[in-house]
């Protein structure tokens, strides 16, 4: 056993050597200049929802159908961004802006009964929240080591693409295998809910110049206010209940950096 381990730790000790001797070959001072690149990574989304019904006076129950829910979904992320970086000595400051595609969702499907002992109509709510695309503006802040390598801290204010899709069953029982949907904000209708959600960024990463490329790694929350969604239940008829949502999104966002500056 010790004889089989020993040549598997001396590869290991032999590549690693290697890899930072290649490093600090081709490594390259990082100079003051403008950039651009691309990078790839994963979003999460944190946060919480509320999300109720209001009563009409003829029909519907007022219901609570989230209180402080907390959300805990992630997804892919990919951006362009584009910016100038100065130096001077060992200190490095610069502004970077981006462009970002992505999706996360996070959707609650409940069950209650509207007038019950009365009609007993079932009614199943879904609710989708969406988080997608974001742009934004970066300031970086932070000292050079070994004159090739950028370690920072950022701030800055992203806007990102927020839809609140929802949709309802209601089911008759009194008609054999009746029921009916309502679309209250799908996408398409009067009511589709669309907004631009703003917050603040904060976070930090580091970069690696190698020739004219910088490779690095960046880790940021993105920090919004709490948004709100309201529209009517059932927008034919009158009069019609009101869906209350408000939604406090948390994006914590970790990419990998390649760019190539200029």
């Amino acid at each position: 056993m010790y004889g089989q381990k020993m040549p598997k730790k001396i590869l290991s000790l032999f590549l690693a050597f290697t890899t930072l001797g290649l490093s600090s070959v081709l490594a390259s001072p990082i100079t003051s200049g403008f950039y651009g690149g691309i990078s790839s990574g994963i979003e999460r989304l944190n946060g919480q929802r509320n999300e109720r019904y209001d009563a009409d006076p003829t029909a519907f129950t007022p219901q609570i159908l989230t209180r402080n829910k907390d959300m805990k979904k992630h997804g892919p992320v990919a951006e362009v961004f584009a910016g100038y970086l100065g130096r001077l000595h060992n200190f490095a400051w610069g502004l970077e802006a981006f462009y970002g595609l992505g999706k996360v969702e996070d959707t609650i499907v409940r069950e209650w009964i509207d007038q019950p002992n009365v009609s007993d109509f079932v009614e199943y709510y879904q609710a989708k929240f969406e988080k997608r695309n974001s742009f934004g503006l970066h300031a970086r802040f932070g000292g050079i080591l070994d004159d090739s390598t950028f370690v920072y801290i950022l701030a800055g204010i992203s806007a990102n693409q927020l839809r609140y899709n929802t949709q309802s069953l209601s089911v008759n029982p009194s008609i054999l295998g009746g029921g009916e949907i309502f679309i209250l904000s799908d996408k398409g209708t009067p009511y589709a809910t669309r907004k631009l959600g703003y917050g603040i960024d904060y976070g930090i990463g580091f970069e690696h110049q190698l020739d004219r490329c910088r490779f690095g790694l960046e880790l940021y929350i993105n920090n919004m206010k709490t948004h709100k969604f309201n529209f009517p239940f059932n927008p034919p008829f009158d009069p019609s209940p009101q869906i209350y949502a408000l939604i406090r999104p948390i994006n914590t966002i970790l990419k990998f950096k390649a760019s190539l500056s200029f």
